[in-house]
């Protein structure tokens, strides 16, 4: 209950609308794949039970036109699922897979009314891999799931079937099919999804980059410029006017000491906070997550961040 409470809105447009916290990593990067959906041929089953018990007469046709049915459905999956067929093979199948069906409820009846639904979840799944181009309705979801759910409407009315068998049939089938292509189509979003955030991941590193490297040039250009400047005055200088000299190499390590402060002031964002607030900021990240982090520190207390040893080879407050 309290994480559902601490769903908030992260946009301030609206804070009264629930939004709760979603991270694509915890989705899976691929989606379904063609054994989630080949799962699904066990509602042959029923025929199969219908096979077995003599009901389906002739068994010897019966028996072999179920395997096909099963074969084809399966097929129809795997194909659509691997790039390395072209979608009309899919299709084709899909199509073989109306024809069993047909032949298969019409001749046997009984209970091979439950190969519609897998008809209908065969082709979603094909149409959740069809490119859409345009506005306006989407015609191949209208005639692939359309297509098969009005097959299934005509065989029941054509096998005498009762307006309630007719209408549950094609509701599931149409169900399936709809079902099916919608997860196909969510998850290709979710794809789109993931791979902006990255994009856009590395275009905010790579103006950082170059926001940085500009600042650098700032700070540096003119600093640089008047250091070589001053060098070569002192080198002028230094036989016949070395006080002058002396004077200039001054100014050079005045000038660098305070170029070297603008540079560690530039880059204290890409430093490290120092090691007590990091452990701050982790035992807040885990508090926020719902575990509670006792932190037992030992010995002298940790500086906020951290601190350039007073003299170096650069001069006074260099680091070393």
């Amino acid at each position: 209950m309290s994480e559902v409470n601490q769903q908030v809105s992260d946009t301030g447009k609206d804070p009264g609308r629930r939004r709760p916290r979603l991270d694509l990593e915890t989705i899976d990067r691929n989606g379904p794949g063609p054994q989630s959906f080949a799962f699904w041929a066990i509602v042959l089953i029923w025929p199969l039970i219908d096979v077995l018990q003599g009901r389906s007469d002739p068994t010897w046709l019966a028996g072999p036109l179920l395997a096909a049915l099963a074969a084809v459905y399966i097929a129809a999956v795997v194909t659509t699922f691997n790039a390395r067929y072209r979608i009309g093979v899919p299709i084709a199948l899909v199509v073989v897979q109306a024809v069993l069906t047909t032949v298969g409820t019409i001749a046997f009846d009984g209970r091979w009314f439950t190969a519609f639904p897998l008809l209908g979840l065969s082709a979603g799944v094909v149409v959740g891999h069809l490119s859409r181009s345009g506005e306006g309705p989407e015609f191949t979801m209208l005639f692939g799931i359309g297509g098969v759910s009005l097959l299934s409407a005509l065989v029941g009315w054509s096998t005498g079937s009762d307006t309630g068998s007719i209408l549950g049939i094609w509701y599931g089938t149409v169900t399936a099919g709809l079902v099916s292509a919608i997860i196909m189509r969510l998850f290709l979003v979710i794809g789109m999804l993931r791979q902006a955030r990255e994009e856009l991941a590395h275009a905010a590193v790579a103006q950082e980059r170059l926001r940085f490297s500009r600042d650098l040039h700032d700070l540096l250009g003119h600093t640089l410029s008047l250091m070589v400047v001053k060098a070569q005055a002192v080198r002028r200088l230094a036989e016949r006017d070395p006080k002058t000299a002396a004077e200039q190499a001054a100014d050079i390590e005045t000038v660098g000491r305070e170029a070297l402060t603008e540079v560690r002031q530039a880059v204290s964002g890409y430093r490290g906070r120092g090691l007590s607030s990091e452990i701050d900021a982790a035992r807040t990240a885990l508090a926020d997550s719902g575990i509670d982090a006792t932190v037992r520190r030992a010995g002298p207390s940790l500086s906020p961040s951290p601190t350039p040893c007073s003299d170096g080879p650069y001069g006074r407050g260099s680091p070393t």
